[in-house]
């Protein structure tokens, strides 16, 4: 039976930090597995299940693939089989994992009330332009009162605004059911709209960091432990849990072929989806000969720059968002009263 829907980031984390430790201290693959089920850190079923590939010469990867791991996981998996460390391919997940399990609770935990905030907005202007807009309006046709250009908008969009509301309701909705639905999303869908929110502006940047970083940390354990530098890109390739980096280090790779250097080949993809640094540090490494060292080196710092800025994006976030909603509602507001207040003053 599928264990998907019993794992999370917490867990992923957790698995692997248990196996680095494990094999760390000398225990066999096959092993530590089996450990770990029996304390219960996996689903028993799990363990005697991978245990049984295994011993039937499946490799690791092909094993937690047909249990359903995610594609970054099971890249990290295959990086490792390549360069034979899994020890070190188990803590990159680690690392991984923890980093991302932050990020979302913090992220929700910084939206949360913000998405409640926008839902009772939503409601309330629903009131605001089915009940009270239609007699403000009565009201002050009947009294003779001029309208500012304000409040005379307000009026012109209240036909509008009813379906606008229902659309930002119903778009709200469908993004929360497609967030808690996104593992049964089909592969496709996802490659799409991972395309397409990698357009957005702060997302894109995010999305190039993280390409970067995942190239350049893959690559990296690679050479340093002795693939050849064709074989590492055909590697990472394969396993690339983006579409788009895949489709590039195709053409990287016939690059490569064609006798072509492997930094002017990344430079002439950095503007779709490295960050700018990673052709430069490329060049310094083909260079100084110490092509895997600066590699690691780069998908460190590049580590610490995408927390600073997801930390960065999370603070103001919430506060943006609030001030956004407040400025609306008080546009609105004012606009409506306004016709009263200036009746008050003329009187």
């Amino acid at each position: 039976m599928s264990i998907r829907l019993r794992w999370n980031m917490e867990r992923y984390a957790l698995f692997s930090e248990q196996m680095a430790h494990l094999l760390k201290n000398g225990i066999p693959l096959l092993n530590a597995i089996m450990i770990l089920g029996e304390q219960r850190i996996v689903p028993p079923s799990f363990s005697h299940h991978v245990s049984s590939l295994l011993q039937h010469g499946y490799s690791l990867s092909e094993t937690l693939h047909a249990e359903k791991f995610p594609s970054m996981f099971l890249s990290f998996m295959r990086v490792a089989e390549e360069h034979g460390n899994y020890q070190l391919g188990f803590e990159q997940c680690t690392r991984y994992y923890e980093a991302r399990s932050r990020w979302m609770k913090e992220l929700t935990k910084a939206i949360t009330y913000p998405l409640f905030l926008l839902l009772f907005v939503i409601i309330a202007l629903f009131f605001l332009f089915i009940i009270l807009l239609p007699r403000f309006h009565e009201l002050y046709q009947v009294m003779g009162i001029p309208l500012p250009p304000s409040t005379q908008l307000i009026f012109q969009l209240q036909s509008y605004m009813v379906y606008i509301l229902w659309g930002m309701l119903i778009t709200l909705l469908i993004g929360l059911l497609s967030w808690l639905s996104r593992e049964w999303i089909p592969v496709q869908m996802r490659h799409n709209w991972g395309r397409l929110m990698s357009k957005m502006p702060f997302v894109r940047v995010i999305y190039r960091y993280r390409i970067s970083h995942f190239f350049a940390l893959q690559l990296g354990s690679m050479l340093k432990a002795g693939v050849p530098l064709l074989k590492a890109i055909v590697v990472i390739r394969e396993g690339a849990p983006w579409q788009r980096l895949s489709d590039h280090l195709k053409w990287i790779e016939q690059g490569l072929l064609k006798g072509r250097s492997f930094h002017s080949l990344v430079q002439t993809y950095e503007k779709d989806i490295f960050i700018h640094a990673l052709p430069t540090m490329v060049a310094i490494g083909e260079q100084s000969g110490s092509l895997a060292e600066i590699l690691l080196t780069f998908a460190k710092q590049t580590e610490q720059l995408m927390k600073s800025l997801m930390d960065k994006m999370i603070k103001i976030s919430e506060p943006l968002f609030i001030l956004l909603i407040g400025v609306g509602i008080a546009f609105m507001i004012i606009s409506l009263f306004l016709p009263m207040l200036q009746l008050v003053q003329a009187i």
